[in-house]
């Protein structure tokens, strides 16, 4: 029992000189017949032993804390420089529209994104899912300048074409959402991207706006819509429509001023041609448009 009591205490040295602690071997095996023989063994509460062993334990748990976020900081910080050594941050402007808010975007935001510099469009949807939840199926990509679009990215092309436009002061990178209730569509149905334009005596087209979305219902011909985008459009002039409007297939490649487009045959079911990567131009000669239709026009333009 003596050892038990031993190893709970410790062993001190008492002289005229000096206390100071003292090593058991010291007190109890070189003391005898030595000339200093004031020892004394003082035991220590057990309790205490267990608060400092438990104190100190807790500090070496919160070094060890502090090291390991250290260097999880570290290797975030390390990881942040490898992502912007790699990527860059462009303004994105996301826009809700609706067949109702023809030109009025319902929602529109811009915000700042990562964006990766090698890559393509692809690579850019899935930053855009990150921060919107937007997945790539629900939205178009477009080049805007001056309120007009320019060019509808496929993901196919080339994300350096996203950079160049977001840091071209003239031209935006817009990201149109198609409307969710188009997805609730009956069986056969297809939603396609309009786009408003004038063509001149060349045949060059000129966009108006921005694209909207529509609805196209299977068994659909060009005359079975033409009259509802018309009014959706507002191409009414002292309650007459405007006449000679036509229906063109627009690919997103030829979405610029003298884009090429093609005539859609008046007997051709619309939802039988690929609408994937092209857009349903609504078209009227340029010589229809009158002072009022000319700022209408201008109106819409500024609110797009």
């Amino acid at each position: 029992g003596k050892g038990v009591f031993q190893d709970q205490g410790d062993w001190y040295l008492f002289d005229d000189e000096e206390v100071r602690r003292a090593s058991k071997d010291e007190a109890v095996v070189d003391n005898f017949g030595g000339a200093k023989s004031a020892y004394m063994l003082i035991y220590r509460n057990v309790q205490d032993l267990l608060n400092e062993r438990n104190q100190n334990q807790h500090n070496q748990n919160k070094q060890s804390h502090h090291l390991d976020l250290f260097n999880k900081t570290k290797e975030h910080y390390k990881s942040a420089l490898a992502h912007q050594r790699h990527c860059s941050l462009v303004d994105v402007t996301v826009i809700d529209t609706t067949e109702q808010t023809i030109n009025q975007p319902k929602g529109k935001k811009t915000f700042k994104l990562w964006t990766p510099n090698n890559g393509t469009v692809k690579d850019f949807l899935k930053e855009v899912k990150k921060s919107t939840g937007l997945e790539p199926w629900q939205v178009h990509v477009m080049i805007v300048k001056t309120n007009t679009i320019t060019r509808v990215l496929t993901e196919d092309d080339p994300i350096a074409l996203v950079l160049l436009a977001a840091f071209d002061p003239n031209t935006s990178v817009h990201v149109h959402r198609i409307p969710s209730h188009h997805f609730e569509t009956q069986r056969g149905s297809k939603v396609v991207s309009v786009c408003h334009c004038t063509s001149g005596i060349d045949g060059t087209l000129s966009l108006w706006g921005s694209p909207f979305f529509w609805l196209i219902s299977k068994g659909q011909k060009p005359i079975d819509v033409v009259y509802e985008l018309e009014t959706a459009l507002g191409l009414k002039i002292h309650e007459e429509i405007v006449p000679s409007i036509s229906l063109k297939h627009l690919p997103n490649k030829s979405i610029r001023h003298g884009g090429t487009s093609f005539d859609i045959p008046e007997d051709l079911e619309l939802v039988k041609l690929n609408w994937t990567k092209a857009h349903l131009a609504v078209v009227h000669p340029k010589e229809h448009q009158d002072r009022s239709f000319a700022s209408q026009c201008s109106q819409q333009m500024r609110m797009g």
